[in-house]
């Protein structure tokens, strides 16, 4: 309490930072949310999947979990890294 009385006080760059870093913490909420959702789903309630995919020159893929799986736990794995970082670039500025 006793710093907040004392701080100097804020200007609009900083306000206008606080701003940004909270619509960007908003923004990795939100991001995570939809990612992990099917992630979830693939996870906990399919059962099975059968496909494949083929490429403009014919070669067949199977279509499994795993390379369904594969693009939406990378980029959850990225928001694990993302956010953290962010919340010491903030604390790095005070």
């Amino acid at each position: 309490v006793g710093y907040v009385a004392q701080q100097p006080p804020l200007d609009w760059t900083q306000l206008v930072a606080a701003g940004g870093v909270t619509a960007a913490a908003a923004g990795t909420a939100y991001a995570q949310r939809i990612l992990s959702t099917p992630a979830r789903r693939l996870r906990r309630r399919t059962l099975g999947i059968r496909g494949t995919t083929t490429d403009r020159d014919g070669t067949p893929s199977p279509l499994d979990r795993a390379w369904l799986l594969a693009p939406l736990e990378g980029a959850l794995r990225a928001l694990s890294w993302a956010i953290p970082l962010l919340a010491i670039a903030v604390l790095l500025t005070r």
